[in-house]
């Protein structure tokens, strides 16, 4: 096994134990943007920490239904994290513009299914539209694992494919900008408007949110762009038609890996795809698993724990306190 190998293996399991420790006060809060968040980072880096471990050194196949589940996986993970971003640029934005600080059930709602159809829905319908492109079931990679396979046509791919995380990072870029222009126009009084009854932020986590979105976006626009170039810059094949490019659509392509670092690029596109998502993990644990919250639920627990581990002893102390009285019997 390489160095390289044991160390995304190792840091893979560090990344999953950190980002579930700020997940109770955020679920406590609802917020779901950042929930959204924690599901895709956790679920993607279990995806890709479960593959490493699997095929390190082989090309076995001996989970074919995991490897359909994983490779289309792999497809929405990489509209997600911009999708999530979305979500919660948007929210800052209507924060900081007074838009949804009181809101009434119906109004939570409303909100709460904008948020789901963003950094839940657009991700799935991107796996489902992959479904026209898939060329074959899925490719195995040593080292790496299931991973999904795709019909580079001109007229289908971009549109279909590609194009979604561009998009969403810039439409997340552009909120993200107006409500830090926001922010800083009513700053004076924002410490007040986040303080209201129904609002669950203040100002520090407001601007981690702030922080962690933008940080995701700096970060996923020129990965993206990475990605949309490598997988273009090839060349496209034309489209002929839906069962050509389905043709022997039960294949599954086995790829050494001294094969794929053969050819441009294409290792390193692998590399960053699978690294991005412990990345995120370790990311939002710095943002929020050292907050004050954070740190303050920690502490309540750690007492908790010791409380507990305690208890039998603190009661059979007693116990034997009684029993040596006077009277020598339990009270």
């Amino acid at each position: 096994m390489s160095s390289e190998q044991i160390a995304f293996i190792v840091i893979s399991g560090i990344a999953l134990i950190l980002i579930l420790l700020p997940l109770p006060w955020h679920w406590s809060a609802r917020n779901y943007g950042t929930l959204l968040y924690i599901g895709w980072a956790f679920s993607g880096t279990l995806m890709y920490f479960i593959n490493a471990i699997v095929w390190t050194g082989n090309l076995k196949n001996p989970a074919p239904v995991w490897c359909d589940i994983s490779a289309k996986l792999a497809m929405g993970l990489g509209v997600a994290l911009p999708a999530v971003s979305l979500c919660i640029n948007r929210r800052l934005f209507n924060i900081a513009t007074m838009k949804i600080v009181e809101l009434s059930p119906r109004q939570r709602l409303h909100q709460t299914l904008i948020d789901f159809g963003i950094g839940l829905g657009i991700p799935i319908l991107v796996m489902i539209l992959h479904y026209v492109v898939q060329g074959h079931r899925f490719d195995i990679i040593e080292d790496v694992g299931c991973v999904p396979c795709n019909h580079l046509s001109h007229c289908l791919m971009i549109p279909l494919v590609l194009i979604w995380p561009l998009l969403l990072g810039l439409v997340s870029m552009v909120y993200g900008v107006l409500a830090m222009r926001a922010f800083m126009k009513q700053r004076r009084t924002f410490s007040t408007l986040l303080n209201s009854k129904s609002s669950n932020l203040n100002v520090s986590r407001y601007l981690r949110l702030m922080a962690l979105a933008g940080t995701d976006i700096t970060l996923d626009l020129p990965l993206s762009s990475y990605i949309a170039y490598s997988n273009l810059r090839h060349g496209l094949a034309p489209w002929v038609s839906w069962s050509d490019t389905h043709y022997n659509f039960s294949d599954v392509n086995y790829v050494p890996k001294s094969l794929l670092q053969e050819v441009p690029g294409a290792w390193a596109t692998l590399t960053i795809n699978r690294w991005a998502l412990p990345m995120a993990c370790i990311l939002f644990f710095l943002f929020f698993g050292l907050a004050g919250e954070s740190i303050a639920f920690y502490q309540r627990v750690i007492r908790r724990s010791i409380a507990l581990l305690h208890l039998p002893y603190r009661s059979h102390a007693k116990l034997q306190v009684t029993a040596s009285s006077p009277q020598g019997f339990v009270k």
